[in-house]
């Protein structure tokens, strides 16, 4: 078989698995989720928001580049945004390099009520690993490393190559995360 049918046959199974993996994957503290009294237009606005934060460095969003992401009007997510000011969730703040436009951003309540839905799901992904071994977590870790360089140079708008994408391990020594089983 070719490279290039080799990958295609590859890519093929990977996606027919991608339905039985979110399955294992999205089990989650439903009761985080069921107390959440937010509509799906302000999660989203939130999740969208918290997607863009950068540790260390600037974060948020105009207005604008929130829409174009949900795919809605502008008018449509200032509203939603409004219920969310007013919830302490998010905020508006001028944008410093243009005074005529608005950043949203998450307040710290907003982010705790991410973090606090990730959560469950993290706790659950965290006793999934406990089942494998360490080298099956080293592939694992690999593999999570392949996909976010893949991400990266997605959102960056760099072109795929032909049958594959750059080394996007760090450099130098990195030790696998290991979970403590007894945890």
């Amino acid at each position: 078989m070719s490279e290039r049918g080799r990958r295609a046959a590859l890519l093929a199974e990977i996606l027919g698995l991608e339905p039985a993996m979110h399955r294992a994957m999205g089990p989650a503290r439903a009761k985080d989720w069921v107390d959440v009294d937010l509509t799906m237009s302000q999660l989203k606005i939130l999740f969208v928001l918290h997607s863009s934060m950068i540790p260390g460095g600037a974060d948020g969003l105009r207005v604008s580049e929130v829409a174009r992401l949900l795919g809605v009007t502008l008018p449509t997510i200032t509203a939603v945004t409004d219920k969310l000011v007013e919830r302490g969730l998010a905020r508006r703040d001028e944008d410093p390099a243009d005074r005529r436009q608005t950043v949203c951003r998450l307040t710290s309540g907003g982010e705790q009520l991410i973090d606090r839905l990730m959560a469950g799901h993290r706790a659950h992904t965290e006793a999934l690993l406990g089942y494998l071994s360490a080298d099956d977590l080293a592939i694992v870790l690999e593999s999570m490393r392949l996909l976010i360089g893949a991400a990266e140079s997605m959102h960056t708008g760099a072109m795929p190559s032909e049958f594959g994408v750059q080394d996007s391990r760090p450099q130098g020594p990195a030790e696998p995360a290991v979970m403590n089983a007894e945890r």
